[in-house]
């Protein structure tokens, strides 16, 4: 995944590339979702990467996988370096966040 900022929405600069090696890797990684939440019971934050892959879930069909860690404004850091997470529902597509207030989120899915 590349991660590009842009200043006016028609010049854009590479800033980083994250998940080489990281979670499932069969598949097109699309659709990415980055958003920050707050750590349960704790003061701090943490960033959240949601990355659709299609086809190549583990569970055949495509897939949902999310990874937890560190976002700078250009660069994504996991926390661990170990398998992105996967949504326990099976073969999913084209997941997005919505957020319904400062603490939470919302997952949808398309239908299928």
């Amino acid at each position: 995944m590349l991660i590009f900022s842009s200043p006016d929405m028609k010049d854009w600069t590479l800033e980083s590339s994250f998940g080489r090696g990281l979670g499932a890797q069969d598949g097109v990684w699309e659709c990415p979702d980055l958003f920050e939440l707050p750590v349960n019971g704790e003061s701090g934050k943490k960033w959240v990467l949601l990355c659709n892959l299609n086809p190549g879930g583990p569970f055949g069909g495509s897939a949902t996988q999310y990874f937890i860690g560190d976002f700078d404004g250009k660069t994504f850091t996991s926390d661990t370096d170990d398998s992105g997470k996967v949504p326990p529902s099976g073969s999913t597509t084209a997941r997005t966040t919505m957020p319904p207030s400062a603490s939470a989120m919302l997952l949808t899915d398309a239908a299928r």
